[in-house]
């Protein structure tokens, strides 16, 4: 049997890889060129290609969320039987390991929901251009407001990504 904590890492860091490699991408390759493309490019980049990216990035993300969630709470229900509530804060905010975990963790719920304003942005961008004749102002203001977003995003999730990385390669596991 596989245990449980070995099973939440591996989910956890396979689709954390998956979403901060496809969030990072997004922002830094494909938000900012979408502001130097021609209205007819985007048009089309609106009909699939745009979304279902979104939508596997989202995806991707929630899941990384879930399983992380999971690991964090598999790892304070232990710390919780061996010493209650001082123990859980103890290890949280008296650790190396606690306090890098813990603000990895509220910086990448930050970036996902950073990402949730990219989606926002991508389908306001999606209703401009279903107009026959979109506004350009409209226009450039989704396109710059969408640069801006995503590279917020993508550094809040790589201040995340090195906080969790730190924790887990450098820093003990807190002992029972």
């Amino acid at each position: 049997m596989v245990p449980i904590s070995f099973a939440l890492n591996v989910v956890h860091g396979f689709f954390g890889i998956i979403y901060y490699g496809a969030t990072t991408v997004f922002g830094i390759a494909i938000a900012p060129r979408l502001a130097k493309l021609s209205s007819e490019a985007i048009r089309e980049l609106m009909k699939g290609f745009l979304p279902s990216v979104l939508s596997f990035i989202e995806s991707s993300g929630i899941v990384t969320i879930v399983f992380g969630a999971g690991q964090f709470l598999h790892y304070m229900i232990g710390y919780y039987k061996a010493g209650g509530m001082p123990e859980v804060e103890s290890v949280l905010f008296s650790t190396g390991w606690g306090i890098s975990i813990l603000l990895g963790g509220i910086i990448g719920l930050f970036g996902f929901l950073v990402g949730l304003s990219v989606r926002k942005d991508i389908n306001k961008l999606a209703s401009v251009y279903r107009n026959i004749l979109p506004d350009d102002a409209q226009v450039n203001e989704v396109k710059t407001n969408l640069m801006k977003v995503s590279l917020i995003g993508t550094t809040l999730l790589t201040i995340s990504v090195i906080l969790m990385l730190v924790g887990v390669t450098f820093l003990p596991l807190p002992e029972h």
